[in-house]
C-alpha cells in the first residue's frame, strides 16, 4: 500500500512506527537524494517493503503496477493533488481502493475535493474512532500556566532565593 502524508518529518516518523510494529516500510520525500528515492521505490515495487510512505513528491508521474490501496493520512489542501494521489491505484482498468483519514480540521479540504471530483465521498466511522458532530472546541484541558513563574525565577540571584520560606535549615557545624 502507498501512504501519503503531508510533511517529510511525519513520513519518517510514521515509517519508524510502522517498522516497530513489524511492517516493513520505506519513506520517499524531498529530503532524500534521487538515489535514495529510487532505492525506496524499487524496494516497494519488488515487495521488499510492504508500505511506501510518501509526500506529494510521488503523487504525479509515478506508475506502480497493481497498487491495490492508497491511503491519505492527511488530506492535501489542494484538491488536484488528491486526484493525483488516489490516481496511483486502479490504473489501466484494475480495481483499487483509496482511503482518506479525515479530521474536522480538514473539512474544507474534503468539501473542495468533493466539488472537484463530483463525488459524494461519504465518511465512514472507524471502530474506536467515532465520527463526532462537533469539532474540538480548541480549549485546553490543562490547568493554565503560571505565566509569572518564569519572571519570578529569573529575578532570583542566589541559591538563598530558591529556598522555601519555612524554617531556616541549621547550618552544618565544622569539627
Amino acid at each position: 500500500m502507498l501512504v501519503f502524508i503531508g510533511a517529510r518529518d511525519n513520513a519518517d516518523a510514521l515509517c519508524k512506527k510502522l517498522n516497530k510494529a513489524g511492517i516493513t516500510t520505506s519513506a520517499l520525500h524531498g529530503d532524500k537524494s534521487q538515489a535514495e528515492r529510487d532505492q525506496a521505490l524499487d524496494a516497494f515495487k519488488n515487495k521488499q517493503a510492504q508500505v511506501l510512505v510518501a509526500t506529494d513528491v510521488l503523487a504525479r508521474g509515478i506508475h506502480i503496477d497493481y497498487l491495490p490501496v492508497v491511503i491519505n493520512v492527511e488530506l492535501p489542501s489542494n484538491p488536484a493533488v488528491y486526484v493525483h494521489r488516489v490516481g496511483r491505484t486502479a490504473r489501466a482498468g484494475q480495481e483499487g481502493l483509496a482511503i482518506s483519514l479525515v479530521c474536522h480540521g480538514e473539512s474544507d479540504y474534503l468539501n473542495a475535493i468533493r466539488e472537484l471530483t463530483q463525488r459524494d465521498l461519504p465518511l465512514v466511522e472507524l471502530e474506536n474512532f467515532p465520527v463526532t458532530d462537533k469539532p474540538s472546541t480548541g480549549e485546553s484541558k490543562r490547568a493554565p500556566k503560571d505565566k509569572k513563574a518564569n519572571r519570578r525565577t529569573a529575578q532570583k540571584k542566589s541559591i538563598k532565593h530558591f529556598q522555601g520560606k519555612g524554617k531556616p535549615k541549621a547550618k552544618p557545624q565544622r569539627p
